[in-house]
């Protein structure tokens, strides 16, 4: 009778049920390796350079995306009475829009949660003009 050994693949970065076409179809890089090691080398090369010029050459522009357009969570606290209408006008005149507010009551204070999003450089400005204003106690921002 054949002696039948057991196969210990824990840890070779297989999951159970996981194909190697799903993994070649999720990993361009194991794409080209299979590519190659099928003997497909001007596939391989062609494919290497696309990925690269994906890479390297979109970098631009996302950098100027993410500089363009920026998500800020700040909290803003006001004196007793305040109201929020005014300050929300002065926010979004400087091309910053606030999608979310939330208002707290405090025995000293009013404080608005706010999640905004604008112009990268518009933040800056927008807080020293905010702590300029009367009723502002302070503003701080993630």
């Amino acid at each position: 009778m054949p002696r039948v050994e057991s196969a210990d693949h824990a840890g070779d970065g297989m999951d159970a049920g996981e194909g190697i076409l799903d993994r070649v179809r999720s990993n361009p890089w194991l794409a080209i390796g299979a590519a190659v090691g099928a003997g497909s080398y001007i596939d391989a090369l062609g494919a290497t350079a696309l990925i690269m010029l994906v890479l390297v050459g979109l970098r631009p522009v996302e950098q100027k995306l993410l500089l363009k357009r920026r998500r800020v969570h700040a909290t803003l606290r006001v004196k007793l009475g305040a109201q929020w209408a005014p300050l929300e006008k002065l926010i979004e005149s400087h091309g910053v829009h606030v999608f979310s507010c939330r208002t707290f009551e405090h025995d000293t204070d009013r404080a608005f949660e706010l999640e905004m999003i604008g112009a990268n450089r518009q933040f800056d400005v927008l807080v020293d003009l905010i702590r300029t204003r009367e009723e502002v106690v302070s503003i701080t921002t993630d």
